[in-house]
């Protein structure tokens, strides 16, 4: 299972492989890290085909990050399948002052009907409900934007690609 990792940090490009328990089973991950610079944008299309999921990662200390978030689910969402699961992820949770607002994570959840969770990596927490959140998502084939896969499948409709407008 090929996961994005969309990150506001500035380490490049990578590629991690993290196993998880989900219901009895064992799931080997493959999770390709990719920093939010605007310029890596062309450089992650070649995985829209193969990608599972998606993190986009924000970090509440700093708004910078949050603003990027808009852009680049615009650019997820005319690109992506449209029964790919995007999480929105608020990093730093241990931090004590956080600048990003309820508020403003809200509006974007509303917007774009997606799944939100605030963790801290570095203490590890909420870490694995992340990933087990997401998983989830993809195993039972809803995108938290609309209709589960499964249904649409049902239906005689079978997901494709937005087309670019």
């Amino acid at each position: 299972m090929l996961l994005y990792v969309i990150l506001y940090r500035n380490l490049g490009v990578r590629n991690i492989k993290k196993t998880i328990e989900y219901h009895d089973s064992t799931l080997d991950l493959q999770i390709f890290d990719a920093s939010g610079k605007p310029e890596n944008q062309h450089a992650l299309k070649e995985y829209y085909e193969k990608v599972s999921g998606v993190f986009l990662v924000f970090s509440l200390t700093d708004r910078s990050s949050f603003n990027s978030v808009k852009t680049w689910m615009d650019t997820l969402q005319k690109d992506l399948s449209l029964a790919t699961p995007i999480v929105l992820v608020g990093n730093k949770q241990d931090v004590g002052e956080k600048i990003v607002s309820p508020e403003d994570i809200n509006q974007i959840t509303e917007e774009y009907k997606i799944k939100y969770y605030e963790v801290s990596a570095k203490e590890n927490i909420k870490v694995t409900e992340l990933f087990l959140g997401l998983v989830h998502q993809i195993r039972t084939g809803h995108s938290g934007k609309g209709t589960p896969r499964h249904q649409l499948k049902r239906q005689g409709i079978h997901p494709i690609r937005r087309p670019n407008i």
